[in-house]
């Protein structure tokens, strides 16, 4: 017997019965089709579904040290982190921009840790300062500064600084490098954790929120576009890092906004977009704006099934006249003449397609 001849054969035997089976199948579906005179084709179409914002990071600016500092996102030794560049001088300063809304680092929260990198010095360590959310100008409010060890040069450091003498709710927090050497120094500075839970990943995915129209702010000390929306309480993940915070109390424009600008991103291949939402309120209508540069399009309202209680929200993009390739700015919004007073916490945000 021919051995390719008799290979062939055998397959063939053996996709007979496979083949008996699915003709007994159809035969039966054919069968009740034809007795109910329907017939129906199911397609089961699987959303894609991109990460686009988890507001687990904050905006990072240089704060008026020594030397000015060159502050910039990147993926170092495999990690998403901050990149903080001195080209020479003693002492430096990071800070967030600006304030955020207040928390409480009080017991049992005892530790703030960061794993850091150093190059081009082995004496520099870091100091951290934390001010308060009600306490006056700079630098009177100030509430706890603690200096790290030194750094081990060219190694990923963990420091952790005692948060023991906190006496109220933080608001600011500046890193400060010092013993800087006369030469270059560059700093890397990952997952920033309050107690046990990540603060800040650091990462490049979060952008830039900022409050308009009715939404509220909660420290008389700065202007509006000095408060920070993305805040530590509440987050909705298991791993909590951060998500928005929108308060208000007023309903003089009928509209409480946090919105972020866009550098003319393309959307043009989704058609949702989606978002973790934890509102005080059930009678809130949620919706979204989107902005080209030329047109306005609103989405959908929308409103939770439960107040108080983390769920998840999608908003199709509207119809209209749009250029979804030249996005410039999104805009969550609540209708304050729902409610005079509430509060909305966003996360997670991700689009769809």
């Amino acid at each position: 017997m021919d051995m390719n001849t008799g290979k062939s054969e055998s397959r063939e035997k053996g996709l007979l019965p496979v083949l008996l089976v699915l003709l007994f199948f159809c035969s039966g579906a054919k069968a009740r089709a034809a007795e109910s005179g329907e017939y129906k084709i199911r397609l089961t179409v699987n959303e894609i579904v991109k990460s686009w914002d988890t507001c687990d990071s904050r905006k990072w600016v240089d704060g008026f040290g020594a030397v000015t500092s060159e502050i910039s996102t990147v993926t170092f030794n495999g990690r998403d982190c901050i990149r903080v560049y001195y080209s020479t001088g003693n002492y430096g300063v990071i800070r967030v921009d600006e304030v955020f809304y207040k928390e409480d680092w009080r017991s049992p929260i005892s530790s703030f840790s960061a794993n850091v990198y150093v190059q081009g010095s082995s004496t520099a360590n870091i100091k951290l300062e934390v001010y308060s959310s009600t306490a006056g100008a700079f630098p009177t409010g100030l509430m706890g500064a603690i200096t790290s060890s030194d750094l081990t040069e060219n190694a990923w450091n963990n420091l952790s600084w005692p948060v023991v003498d906190i006496s109220s709710h933080a608001a600011i927090i500046k890193l400060i490098p010092q013993n800087l050497p006369a030469t270059p120094t560059t700093f890397y500075i990952d997952a920033l954790k309050l107690g046990t839970t990540i603060w800040d990943t650091m990462a490049n995915e979060t952008h830039e929120w900022y409050y308009d129209n009715d939404a509220s702010t909660w420290n008389a000390r700065f202007d509006r576009d000095k408060h920070v929306p993305i805040t530590h309480n509440n987050a909705s993940t298991t791993t909590p890092a951060g998500c928005i915070y929108l308060e208000w109390n007023i309903t003089d424009d009928g509209h409480a906004e946090v919105a972020s600008d866009l550098n003319n991103e393309d959307w043009s291949a989704y058609t949702k977009i989606r978002a973790d939402i934890y509102c005080s309120s059930t009678n809130v209508d949620i919706d979204m704006v989107f902005y080209d540069g030329w047109n306005w399009l609103g989405s959908g309202q929308k409103r939770v099934s439960a107040a108080n209680t983390w769920e998840t929200l999608t908003w199709s993009f509207p119809a209209g006249t749009f250029d979804w390739d030249s996005l410039n700015r999104i805009i969550f919004r609540t209708d304050t003449t729902d409610e005079a007073n509430g509060t909305l916490y966003i996360d997670d945000i991700k689009l769809v397609k």
